[in-house]
């Protein structure tokens, strides 16, 4: 990732906000002050409300994962259906059912893994293409609504159990 904003650098118009803790979070923290990042922040973790304040000054949300082919088809990352319900386009690293769908509803960008070249493309593209990703938060927004309604989905579930049941 620190590859990436390295090579986002000299772009004042781009700007990374990485939320929450991890693991490594102290040793990205100093290798981003020893690279003289000056446009990646590390936000301490948010409440949900928060968070929704955060992304409303975003431009584009980054689904992040390690390329563990584990992950194509095992996961489904809740960082994804928060940065679509508010109609936030995405940017995701790895293959799968969501680079899939990302492309498939045009709703953001979907990059090879492991490509540290081609993040950077598609942030610099996505900075120089700012009304594209207005219709692609549009698309976001329309794919939460039409198809991760927490009402539909519980309504699909509930059938589901009464059929098991019945069956």
């Amino acid at each position: 990732m620190l590859q990436t904003v390295k090579k986002v650098l000299a772009r004042d118009d781009i700007k990374l906000v990485l939320v929450g803790d991890c693991m490594q979070k102290q040793a990205l923290q100093q290798r981003a002050t020893d690279l003289k990042l000056n446009n990646i922040v590390f936000h301490d973790p948010v409440n949900k409300t928060k968070l929704a304040g955060l992304m409303a000054s975003a431009d584009v949300g980054l689904q992040i994962l390690a390329n563990v082919p584990a992950f194509y088809y095992g996961t489904s990352p809740n960082k994804f259906f928060d940065y679509i319900a508010p109609g936030l386009p995405v940017l995701n690293n790895y293959l799968g059912w969501l680079a899939e769908l990302i492309q498939q509803k045009h709703c953001g960008f979907a990059v090879p893994p492991e490509n540290p070249q081609a993040f950077a493309d598609t942030l610099e593209y996505a900075a120089d293409n700012r009304d594209e990703l207005i219709v692609m938060g549009k698309q976001a927004r329309e794919l939460a609504e039409n198809s991760f309604s927490r009402k539909d989905l519980a309504n699909q579930f509930v059938d589901w159990l009464i059929n098991k049941r019945v069956n």
